[in-house]
């Protein structure tokens, strides 16, 4: 299923960790980085968590890429096991001969994803010019197995906000509703939330990262509900012709001869 993210950044310091790879053998390196982004909205920034599980990757960062260059990532979005941010699990990373004043805020966070709206857009108030949905993408790799619970497609939070996008709000309500499948443009923006906590008999700073999805652009493709067809007419479809095969009835059947073959 569609997911996938191109970001162009400012490279912060690295993470690096260790895991046992896939057949437990030996151990291999992932990298966690920080991207400074330009929001394509106003003169200032986001902080993107990227991962690069990819060996390919991992190399290329350890060989050649250092704090503050400028560089372009491409990969899917992931969920953070804890919390709400959400994290770009990096599969493509080039060095930029850019300063980080040259990057074209509106083309250098961009995203796409295809997935199902959770959310009942119809209960939602229009608060301040801004309502929120989520959306279920079905993951990028691997077998979907909905019995298990750590299988089960993730959830990403996405805003629409009139006073980031223009005409898009109206759009939105007009046009969508739970249970559409949509294929959804937009950017990735991350916040920092600082909340004060008694813990332990003492105030205490707790700091989170909640992540969502600015919509930007929508493309309703259907409805997972069997009374909703919606029509394709503005897609560009391949239609193969459907042929008729006429059976005559009077003549006997023809039994189709197998081969008597033992199994051992």
């Amino acid at each position: 299923m569609l997911n996938k993210i191109k970001v162009i950044g400012e490279f912060l310091p690295p993470e690096i960790k260790e895991r046992d790879n896939k057949d437990g053998e030996r151990k291999e390196k992932i990298i966690y980085f920080n991207l400074k982004v330009p929001r394509p909205n106003n003169n200032s920034e986001t902080i993107l968590r990227c991962l690069a599980t990819k060996q390919e990757v991992v190399e290329k960062i350890e060989q050649g890429i250092a704090e503050k260059d400028i560089i372009e990532v491409q990969g899917y979005l992931r969920n953070e096991i804890k919390g709400r941010q959400i994290i770009i699990n990096v599969r493509e990373i080039n060095k930029l001969n850019i300063s980080f004043e040259q990057i074209d805020r509106k083309n250098s966070n961009y995203l796409r994803l295809i997935g199902k709206i959770i959310t009942n857009i119809d209960s939602q108030n229009d608060n301040q010019g801004k309502i929120n949905f989520r959306i279920s993408v079905p993951r990028e790799v691997g077998s979907q197995k909905f019995s298990d619970k750590s299988s089960i497609p993730p959830l990403y939070f996405c805003v629409v906000d009139e006073e980031k996008v223009a005409g898009i709000l109206a759009k939105v309500k007009e046009q969508l509703k739970e249970h559409d499948i949509i294929l959804l443009e937009g950017s990735l923006q991350t916040k920092i939330v600082v909340n004060k906590i008694w813990k332990d008999g003492e105030e205490k700073t707790e700091i989170s990262r909640p992540s969502h999805i600015i919509v930007q652009a929508f493309t309703l493709i259907d409805s997972d509900l069997t009374s909703n067809f919606y029509s394709l007419a503005g897609f560009p479809r391949v239609i193969g012709e459907t042929k008729l095969k006429v059976i005559d009835f009077t003549k006997p059947r023809e039994d189709k001869k197998v081969d008597n073959q033992e199994k051992y």
